[in-house]
């Protein structure tokens, strides 16, 4: 085995830490300006987490007209 190297002593977590007890996810999307919003968050005891998201996709080609012609 090796032991007594020199290096980086062993990772200990000194906090305590949990599963999420319950997760939340939401997402609007608005089709008409092609904006996205979106919230997840997972909570426990121990444990909060929270992440907003927003995207907005913008075309730059007009779309394409019925019979294929652009």
């Amino acid at each position: 085995m090796a032991e007594n190297l020199p290096g980086n002593p062993a990772l200990h977590l000194t906090e305590a830490v949990d599963s999420p007890l319950y997760r939340v996810g939401v997402s609007l999307v608005l089709d008409a300006s092609m904006v996205a919003v979106g919230y997840d968050g997972a909570f426990g005891e121990t444990v909060k987490q929270n992440a907003i998201s927003a995207s907005l996709k913008v075309s730059f080609w007009p779309e394409a007209e019925p019979g294929g012609r652009t």
